[in-house]
């Protein structure tokens, strides 16, 4: 009889082992599927998009630009290449402050091993080489109350406007379907492009112009058509260059064609757009 009750002792604790080596056989590699599930999940995550900060879009001399990574790790890439010309540069790790001098269209994006490459943000920036602050300007129509910025004055202070519009003075926001811009210079200034600065932000019906006319003594001489005027395009700052004879010039006329109806993919189908400026440069 006590043979038999080692026996079953041998035998439970021999079950029991077995229990829980099973146990902690299955708790170890539910563990190590969680860790690869969250390891392989982490994978399907895009990263945040960098920021590109600078202090003057617009400058005289020179402007100062540095990026931020969206999350500890996260390695920032940059390229940079003069505004409008074929981006073919070799992406560059950034370490340090960017120090630009000339107009230039800067991209960057950001890197980690675990995470998806974020998506790539430009940023615009010009130099001021033929400053209009003491020219005389008029506009017409006047800008909308609701965004009447600093006056036509607002257009050739040097100063950019921001993305968000609702609570700057250096936008003039216009419901219009035309908006002509009259410039005469202080003297005589040899150009041979002009700069319109503009917003696009179509979920607040503010859209790029369908096309610009540039004239000189009521002739035009220079033209430019936007084909993308009516697509869908994200909220960004965008400055449409109009090339023209290069010359001396006492005097421009600058006509800005608004979209008339806004297309019908957009709530606001059939109505017209809006058109905000804040700057006009010339080169």
């Amino acid at each position: 009889m006590r043979s038999l009750c080692l026996i079953r002792e041998k035998h439970f604790v021999l079950v029991g082992c077995i229990v829980v080596g099973l146990l902690s056989c299955l708790v170890g590699c539910k563990q190590a599927t969680d860790q690869s599930v969250t390891l392989s999940s982490s994978k399907t995550f895009q990263l945040s998009n960098p920021l590109i900060i600078t202090k003057k879009k617009l400058f005289k001399d020179s402007t100062t630009v540095r990026l931020e990574r969206p999350y500890p790790g996260a390695i920032l890439w940059f390229q940079s290449e003069g505004i409008n010309t074929q981006l073919n540069s070799t992406p560059k790790a950034y370490s340090s402050p960017i120090i630009l001098s000339e107009n230039t269209k800067l991209l960057a994006y950001a890197t980690h091993p675990d995470y998806k490459t974020s998506d790539t943000v430009a940023l615009e920036v010009y130099k001021i080489k033929q400053p209009l602050n003491q020219a005389q300007i008029s506009v017409f129509p006047p800008a909308n109350d609701a965004y009447p910025g600093k006056g036509a004055a607002t257009l050739i202070n040097s100063t950019k406007g921001p993305l968000s519009f609702r609570n700057s003075e250096e936008w003039l926001g216009f419901n219009q379907p035309v908006v002509r811009i009259d410039l005469v210079f202080e003297k005589a200034i040899v150009m041979n492009k002009v700069y319109i600065s503009s917003l696009i932000d179509q979920d607040a019906w503010i859209f790029p112009p369908t096309n610009i006319i540039v004239k000189h003594n009521n002739t035009a001489i220079g033209t430019l058509y936007n084909k993308e005027a009516g697509q869908p395009l994200m909220a960004q700052l965008k400055t449409f260059i109009v090339d023209i004879p290069i010359k001396s010039y006492t005097q421009l006329s600058i006509e800005i064609a608004a979209l008339n109806n806004i297309p019908e993919w957009h709530p606001g189908k059939g109505t017209q757009s809006w058109l905000f400026i804040d700057q006009i440069l010339v080169e």
